[in-house]
């Protein structure tokens, strides 16, 4: 029936069930990627001031949101800069003081990282790709060492991005070398599992994931794997309070206070995962 009804999941008027749905869903799947205990959701799951994720329409647009949140956590508002999201990049990078802002990912990400990097006014040409071994997983050494060089023309690496299962090959980076990289540079670290997200799901093969519970955010495609309707990826946040960053609202829809996930998002008319959201809750 709620899927006949077709509701818009942009505002909980138009939502009604689906919102708290919606959260519930999302609460699952962070557990799965993260898997904090009983009390870590009962206390965010349902919080009307926080987002443990957002569902979109594919892993494009949950790739964009990931790294326009670490851009917009980088870029924070501080002194008398109100912050990227107001006085836009070219504000942000002349006080901060850098040459440039770098996110690095392996040779064979995802063109959809090109995307981000385009729209996040970053450029594509500082979405930097590095070099694979034989098994096309990402060279950690070398992403230290061309992070050090960007470090040196005073370019800030604002993500490093891990593949959880390469489009073409299905290898999946080194997790927990990205992770300390990415601490030690103080930068984002986020995981693009849109095509192997789906493994957590197998008690036998999981750990071949190991270390995505140390990612900032983590990008999933349930239409991969999960074998669902097309139009259900999704983004989850290690942190409650990390989609602050991106926040919005307005006097008629998305008031502050209400419970509406579509505040914490790109997208505003939302329909196509709730095929997902059902099949997840059976």
């Amino acid at each position: 029936m709620m899927v006949g009804l077709n509701q818009n999941l942009v505002k909980i008027e138009t939502s009604k069930a689906f919102t708290p749905l919606e959260r519930q869903v999302i609460g699952m799947m962070h557990h799965l990627v993260y898997g904090e205990g009983d009390s870590f959701y009962k206390k965010w799951m349902h919080s009307a001031n926080h987002s443990l994720g957002a569902f979109c329409s594919g892993g494009t647009i949950a790739n964009i949101t990931a790294l326009w949140i670490a851009r917009n956590r980088l870029l924070k508002a501080e002194g008398d800069f109100k912050g990227v999201a107001k006085e836009g990049l070219f504000r942000a990078m002349k006080y901060y003081g850098y040459e440039g802002l770098a996110i690095l990912v392996s040779e064979r990400g995802h063109y959809s990282l090109g995307k981000a990097a385009d729209i996040l006014g970053i450029g594509r040409e500082f979405l930097v790709p590095v070099k694979t071994d034989a098994n096309n997983k990402v060279q950690s050494a070398e992403m230290r060492r061309i992070s050090r060089e960007l470090n040196d023309k005073n370019i800030k690496v604002m993500a490093i991005v891990g593949v959880a299962g390469t489009t073409e090959t299905g290898n999946v980076d080194p997790l927990n070398d990205l992770a300390d990289l990415a601490a030690e540079l103080g930068c984002h670290f986020h995981v693009d599992a849109a095509w192997g997200g789906a493994t957590l799901l197998s008690d036998k093969y999981r750990h071949l994931l190991k270390g995505i519970e140390r990612a900032d955010s983590v990008t999933i495609d349930a239409h991969k794997q999960m074998y669902v309707p097309m139009g259900a990826g999704m983004v989850v946040f290690k942190h409650p309070s990390s989609a602050h960053a991106i926040e919005h609202h307005a006097e008629y829809i998305l008031r502050k206070g209400s419970k509406d996930l579509g505040s914490q998002t790109l997208e505003g008319s939302r329909l196509v995962w709730q095929c997902w959201c059902m099949l997840a809750c059976r």
